[in-house]
């Protein structure tokens, strides 16, 4: 089980992705944040198309991590384009850059 010091889940999450100033750089803007959830949009295009990431914290300590696209006209919900279930911290940015497709995060450990 994952245990937090004084260090809440967000901020655990938003570290292992690089940081919020890394993120922007990446198109990553409209930060929702609690502590054990963290989402955000990407405006920048990237190549699967994704517009939405979405990261929480179960209460086993597996961070559950879900990608979706743009809402499209006639439909109430966006497409979700990808999940997966990270059981370490440090796999997050590899698992972000495997769901977008921007290889910068892929092979990148923070």
């Amino acid at each position: 089980m994952l245990r937090m010091s004084n260090t809440s889940g967000a901020e655990l999450i938003i570290s292992h992705l690089g940081g919020k100033d890394f993120l922007a750089k990446l198109g990553a803007h409209g930060f929702v944040v609690d502590d054990t959830h963290v989402s955000f949009t990407l405006d920048h295009e990237n190549p699967k198309g994704v517009h939405l990431i979405s990261i929480s914290i179960e209460p086993n300590g597996k961070f559950i991590m879900i990608a979706k696209g743009r809402i499209k006209a006639g439909f109430l919900t966006a497409p979700t384009l990808g999940r997966a279930i990270v059981d370490i911290p440090d796999n997050l940015a590899p698992v972000f850059g495997s769901l977008t497709g921007i290889e910068l995060m892929r092979h990148r450990h923070f």
